[in-house]
């Protein structure tokens, strides 16, 4: 009986061992769960970062194998395997730019069992550590009828940092004349000054402007076009002078009045004609749908009684007209002489004495027709002599022996400053006068041609 108590004891205490024993492996730390944690992107290797929490199976089972298993791959964190301590281990990819959040896989052992795999996140702040900086290539457009106040356009930037604004905005350099101004809070680009805005002047503007964050600043250029606009009258150039013979054709082209627009490309219209000293000008002369001056009643011209005319000339560009300019037209006296004595002058008879036939227009432009000053009958008098003017009375060509094949006008100056010009002496189009002289004591035939190329 003795034995047999005995034996039972033993078998309660067996059972007891038994049952402890499961019980301790059953048991397994246990993490706390939504831990957090927030650092700075600037914290340094080594900083702490903060002291995981667990719960041990018992006092005689410390925590002692704390491991991060997923979410570490660039090693930006270490934990301390005793105590369960976050901290910076590669400070190079702690960059909130690049991630701004982890989330890591930890787990705790006591030697005898592992915790389950818990995730702890850990935020990164942002700071200012990356300039704002202007955008390249920014380009704008304003017209130059833009009042003061208006707003044309926001200068861009980029900022690296994940939530920084420009806290200030200024002009540095380019802003001739105070002519644009800069809004210091947003960036906003706004006329200052529309007598700078004039694109005559000064077309494109390179802006020098800063920016900071409070921390960093930089400076950034921008470029400003002035949009050209049609507001300045055309400008006709003064002391202009033309020639026209007195015995000229009506729709003869005198020439072509000169005249400027500051706008830039221009196309004239409505050209007029105010007398200065004659009220009947206007029939005298008027432009035809080139712009051209012409003669427009020839009945009116006649040298004896008025060799030349003044007039006032205006034209408008579409929208503004310019002030009225003075020209002046010369009248050339035309051989009223009858050498046949029929009673009709020379250069109305079309049988006078001696007649050269001269085209009244040449078009010298390399097609093959009409390239060549063809004066029919002068070949007859091999000793002639033929000389040809502009409208200002300068001799551009001139050669003796004119027979229309070895010596002939083909639209290149010979003589005078047209030759050595940068037009390789080719002769603009226009009225030319020619003097021919058969050279037998016969009378120089005088008359005139219109170059056309």
């Amino acid at each position: 009986m003795k034995l047999l108590g005995i034996m039972l004891q033993l078998m309660v205490l067996l059972q007891l061992t038994i049952n402890t024993n499961s019980l301790a492996v059953n048991c397994r730390p246990e993490i706390k769960i939504d831990q957090q944690f927030s650092v700075s992107e600037d914290l340094t290797k080594e900083t702490s970062i903060g002291i995981l929490e667990a719960v041990a199976c018992g006092e005689d089972r410390p925590l002692a194998g704390w491991t991060i298993t997923i979410g570490n791959e660039l090693n930006v964190f270490a934990i301390n395997a005793g105590t369960g301590e976050l901290f910076v281990n590669e400070v190079a990819h702690l960059d909130a730019e690049d991630n701004n959040l982890f989330k890591l896989k930890i787990t705790v052992s006591d030697g005898l069992t592992v915790s389950d795999e818990v995730e702890v996140v850990i935020m990164v702040e942002d700071i200012n550590d990356n300039p704002s900086v202007i955008l390249a290539d920014q380009l704008f457009e304003v017209s130059e009828l833009a009042v003061n106040e208006t707003v044309f356009g926001t200068v861009m930037y980029s900022d690296a940092d994940l939530s920084e604004e420009v806290q200030s905005w200024s002009i540095l350099s380019g802003n001739v004349s105070e002519a644009f101004s800069i809004d210091e809070n947003t960036g906003e680009l706004k006329v200052n000054n529309t007598n700078a805005t004039d694109a005559e002047s000064m077309a494109i503007f390179e802006l020098g402007i800063a920016i900071s964050d409070g921390i960093h600043q930089t400076i950034g250029v921008v470029s400003i076009t002035i949009l050209n606009e049609n507001d300045t009258s055309p400008e006709i150039e003064k002391l202009q002078v033309f020639e026209v013979d007195e015995v000229a054709e009506n729709g003869t082209v005198i020439g072509e009045i000169l005249a400027t627009d500051p706008d830039g490309d221009t196309q004239f219209e409505n050209w007029e004609i105010h007398a200065e000293g004659s009220d009947d000008v206007n029939e005298v002369f008027g432009f035809n749908e080139e712009g051209q001056l012409i003669v427009k009643n020839n009945s009116m011209l006649n040298f004896e009684e008025q060799p030349q005319y003044k007039l006032s000339v205006a034209v408008s560009d579409g929208i503004n007209i310019s002030a009225p300019v003075t020209v002046t037209v010369f009248l050339i006296d035309f051989d009223r002489e009858d050498c046949d004595r029929d009673g009709i002058p020379n250069y109305r008879d079309l049988y006078s004495c001696v007649s050269f036939t001269v085209p009244v227009v040449f078009t010298p432009n390399g097609d093959g027709i009409n390239d060549q000053l063809i004066i029919e009958g002068l070949e007859a008098y091999p000793d002639n002599f033929v000389k040809i003017i502009n409208r200002w009375g300068a001799v551009v060509w001139e050669d003796n022996g004119y027979d229309n094949n070895q010596s002939v006008f083909q639209g290149m100056a010979n003589k005078g400053l047209s030759v050595s010009g940068s037009d390789g002496g080719v002769l603009a189009e226009g009225t030319y006068f020619y003097f021919l002289d058969p050279r037998d004591g016969r009378r120089v035939q005088k008359g005139f041609f219109t170059i056309k190329r």
